[in-house]
């Protein structure tokens, strides 16, 4: 099952790993989902990071490099970030309710997610 997951949910389980954004991060982790981030949601992620906190730059360096051992990253869909998920996607991950698509019956948020 390929679960897109959203920089949003990145963002709060980085900040906050006992969270639910963090228990859903892990949850997503485990069969039977298959989980993938767009390439976008990284650099997302990174700059976001830094404008946290400038000195949180070592840390989201080693929370990408556990990330990459874990995920599949995809390049941006055809339309840019805001598009909605691509047909091969079966769920997404994101606590962005203002994305144009949240509205979307596979888009999830970490509570969501974590009763599926």
């Amino acid at each position: 099952m390929i679960l897109l997951i959203d920089t949003d949910i990145l963002l709060r389980a980085a900040l906050f790993p006992q969270g639910q954004a963090a228990a859903a991060l892990r949850k997503a982790f485990a069969a039977p989902f298959r989980p993938h981030i767009r390439a976008e949601a990284l650099d997302e992620l990174r700059r976001r990071m830094a404008e946290h906190s400038p000195a949180l730059a070592e840390e989201t360096e080693a929370f990408l490099a556990s990330l990459a051992e874990n995920v599949t990253v995809t390049p941006a869909p055809e339309g840019g970030v805001s598009a909605p998920p691509d047909d091969t996607v079966n769920l997404f991950l994101t606590g962005d309710r203002t994305l144009p698509f949240f509205d979307d019956p596979r888009a999830l948020d970490a509570e969501e997610f974590l009763a599926f």
